[in-house]
């Protein structure tokens, strides 16, 4: 999505952070108008941070940590549209700029990156208990109120089962 926008509607960094996650893309002539953010389901989030911040700690370490939720990444920006990571390119296309966009040029081409099944289980194997559950969903309680996932619903964990 980050190289639609740079490439299609002349994207312009927004914002600097410690990680390149928290720099935004903006097309520069709607710079003052609409903004979005890409978020993923709570469950995924937290295995991706784990994954990625966890560096080899025990998951219990991990959970005791800070890993915040997007909710709290998100306060006090102005945000008018949210793109789930799940629904990409069904909410991608609910941008008022791509929607615009789409009145005159083909649909875009979104770039696939598949890792074998085996590999994703393998980096992402973690038992996810009823524990772990229970807290990604106290951490994340807002981003369950907030943004249309169901705490019930673990199916997005389904791919990671052996």
């Amino acid at each position: 999505m980050w190289y639609i926008l740079q490439t299609c509607f002349d994207g312009e960094e927004v914002g600097t952070g410690e990680h390149p996650r928290h720099t935004m893309m903006l097309p520069r002539e709607y710079k003052d108008y609409t903004t979005f953010a890409t978020i993923r389901n709570p469950y995924t989030r937290f295995l991706s941070q784990y994954n990625f911040f966890g560096q080899g700690d025990a998951i219990e370490k991990f959970l005791k940590g800070g890993w915040p939720s997007i909710t709290k990444e998100l306060e006090g920006m102005r945000l008018d549209y949210v793109v789930r990571l799940e629904n990409l390119e069904e909410d991608f296309y609910k941008l008022p700029f791509v929607r615009r966009h789409q009145l005159f040029f083909p649909p875009f081409q979104f770039p696939r990156w598949t890792v074998s099944k085996e590999l994703f289980q393998r980096s992402m194997r973690i038992s996810y208990n009823r524990h772990i559950q229970k807290e990604v969903r106290a951490r994340c309680y807002e981003d369950f109120e907030n943004f249309p996932y169901d705490p019930d619903d673990l199916s997005v964990l389904e791919p990671l089962m052996l």
